[in-house]
């Protein structure tokens, strides 16, 4: 801070100003540019929050499982979700080769 000093009464000498109201420009921009980081900040957090709250709203499309279902099911596997519910109507979905499904679900289940 020592050096700081003299290099802003140079500044404030070469623009014709004093170094006191250089000093106050100086730090109302810094105030108002350390608002505006936190509003960005702020309103990014709340985005984040908003999106991993209502994300299973916002994302509810069956369709993108329906396809799976149907291509699994016709070449002779099984397709559920983790509590074995036929069909891409869940929240999740799991596809095996038929034989295996129960064993498998029961294998995800036990261990979560």
């Amino acid at each position: 801070m020592d050096k700081m000093i003299p290099l802003l009464e140079k500044f404030a000498d070469k623009l014709g100003t004093t170094a006191e109201y250089l000093w106050g420009v100086l730090v109302r921009q810094q105030i108002v540019s350390s608002v505006v980081e936190l509003s960005v900040f702020v309103v990014c957090v709340v985005a984040i929050v908003l999106i991993v709250k209502f994300w299973d709203k916002i994302y509810e499309a069956d369709w993108d499982m329906a396809a799976v279902a149907i291509v699994v099911t016709e070449a002779g596997g099984q397709f559920s979700d983790l509590e074995n519910n036929p069909g891409p109507f869940g929240k999740s979905g799991v596809s095996t080769n038929g034989h295996l499904h129960e064993v498998f679900i029961s294998s995800l289940t036990s261990n979560s």
